[in-house]
């Protein structure tokens, strides 16, 4: 059975991901701040899509409900991928394998991310109507961190506004009615 919310995640998480400077942000946020990017993902998807704002609490549950995947899977594959990616620049022969490493990571974040979906569609307060998502998005970013704004060094910093501008460009328009109002 296809999940059309998860899959809608997914098709938002790589246009996100691709979108200019945002996998650098993402990938600096994940070792500067140990950040689990899926979860920073779906933090994006929930508020840019207006759907809902999770509080310390529910990030927690997900944390706790993906743990298992995220440290027994992808943070192994991903230190694998890693070091075949060193290796094979000095041995061309590593470059299949390389790619091979890098397709089973892929394939691991996105089951983490189905999970993310599963899980978190029982979390969190509805999106207030209409609002602007950036500073909403802001706050949970930095709750998700468990930092302050004024704790983060200047690099995670400039990372979560690459990340909030490239997402906040990608919410969807909001329908108008036929009374000019929205």
């Amino acid at each position: 059975m296809i999940d059309k919310d998860a899959e809608a995640f997914w098709d938002f998480s790589l246009s996100l991901y691709g979108k200019d400077g945002v996998a650098p942000a993402c990938l600096a946020l994940q070792d500067k701040q140990e950040a689990d990017v899926n979860i920073l993902l779906y933090l994006c998807y929930l508020v840019v899509s207006g759907q809902r704002l999770l509080d310390r609490s529910d990030m927690a549950v997900l944390m706790e409900k993906t743990d298992e995947i995220r440290s027994t899977v992808i943070a192994p594959m991903r230190a694998l991928r890693r070091r075949l990616k060193t290796m094979a620049a000095s041995n061309p022969m590593l470059e299949p394998v390389y790619r091979t490493a890098k397709d089973a990571e892929l394939a691991a974040e996105k089951s983490q991310q189905f999970e993310l979906v599963r899980h978190g569609r029982a979390l969190g307060i509805p999106f207030p109507k209409d609002d602007d998502p950036a500073p909403h998005l802001r706050t949970a970013i930095y709750i998700f961190l468990n930092k302050k704004e004024t704790a983060l060094d200047p690099e995670s910093a400039q990372a979560i506004n690459t990340v909030i501008m490239a997402a906040v460009q990608m919410r969807p328009a909001r329908k108008q009615s036929g009374y000019g109002e929205e």
